[in-house]
C-alpha cells in the first residue's frame, strides 16, 4: 500500500499518460500478475527472482523510530550492526520492506530471530509500543 500511496497515487495526479488502474496485490504475485498480461507494469520493494526486466524506481527511508530519551534519539542514522543489538519491533514477513530487511541481515549476520523480535502488521502500532519503550520500531512511513 505505501509504494500506491506514497509513488502511484501522487504520479498519477501529475502524469500527463492515462492512468486506467492501480490495483494492490500480494507481492509474491507481482510478478506473475505483470507476465499474464493482467498489468503492464508490477511495482515492489521485494522483485524476487525474475525473468521480468527489473529497475529501481524510487528509495524509501526505513526508519527506526526509539522514544525522545533513547540514546539514538536524534541520530540521522544507525548502522545495522547497532541496530540487531537492539529489541526490534519489525513488520511481518507479509511486508516487503521487512524481506528487504531480513535480505540485509543475512548477509550481514543472519536473519531476524538472534535477539529479540516482535513481528507486527500495523505500523503505527509498532510505534506505540517503541514509545513505549518496548523496543525499536522499523518503519517505512
Amino acid at each position: 500500500m505505501t509504494t500506491i500511496n506514497d509513488v502511484l497515487a501522487p504520479l498519477a495526479a501529475v502524469s500527463r499518460h492515462a492512468v486506467l488502474n492501480l490495483v494492490e496485490v500480494p507481492t509474491a504475485a507481482i510478478a506473475d500478475t505483470v507476465s499474464s498480461g493482467q498489468a503492464d507494469l508490477g511495482f515492489s520493494s521485494h522483485p524476487g527472482a525474475t525473468d521480468l526486466e527489473v529497475g529501481l524506481v524510487v528509495r524509501f527511508p526505513v526508519f527506526a523510530q526509539v522514544p525522545a530519551e533513547h540514546p539514538w534519539a536524534g541520530r540521522p542514522t544507525v548502522p545495522l550492526t547497532e541496530l540487531v543489538r537492539e529489541p526490534l519491533i519489525v513488520p511481518t514477513l507479509a511486508y516487503s520492506a521487512r524481506r528487504v530487511l531480513d535480505d540485509h541481515l543475512s548477509r550481514m549476520s543472519g536473519p531476524l530471530g538472534r535477539q529479540s523480535v516482535q513481528e507486527m502488521d500495523l505500523p503505527r502500532a509498532a510505534q506505540a509500543l517503541a514509545a513505549r519503550g518496548q523496543g525499536v520500531a522499523i518503519v517505512t512511513d
